[in-house]
């Protein structure tokens, strides 16, 4: 049975709603240990909305060397990926269903 467009509204309104909560939590995580400009720094790729190109030039500005960028990315996607995870397990009474909203949160976001 396809799903209503009212329903796929609903379910991408969910997802972004998720990702804006978990992305708030890291952002107040990365506060509380002096890591605000880190954080501000690094948003665009954890949302996914800069290049791999447009790396360099951050890394410059903010005079840390590529590859020290690159892991801070990593890092910080780990800890993003994390407070999504949360987020969903937090609307949820069964833990094993964690899996299956991931996908649908992703689903949702057309990914």
């Amino acid at each position: 049975m396809p799903v209503s467009l009212p329903r796929l509204r609903l379910d991408r309104q969910w997802a972004v709603t998720v990702l804006a909560r978990a992305m708030e939590s890291l952002g107040a995580e990365c506060a509380v240990q002096g890591k605000s400009a880190l954080f501000d720094q690094l948003r665009p790729w954890l949302l996914g909305e800069s290049g791999y190109g447009d790396q360099s030039a951050a890394a410059a500005a903010m005079g840390i060397s590529l590859s020290a960028m690159k892991a801070a990315v990593h890092r910080m996607r780990g800890r993003f990926r994390q407070g999504v995870k949360a987020e969903v397990a937090g609307t949820l009474k069964d833990e094993s269903a964690v899996a299956d909203e991931m996908r649908s949160l992703f689903a949702a976001l057309g990914g």
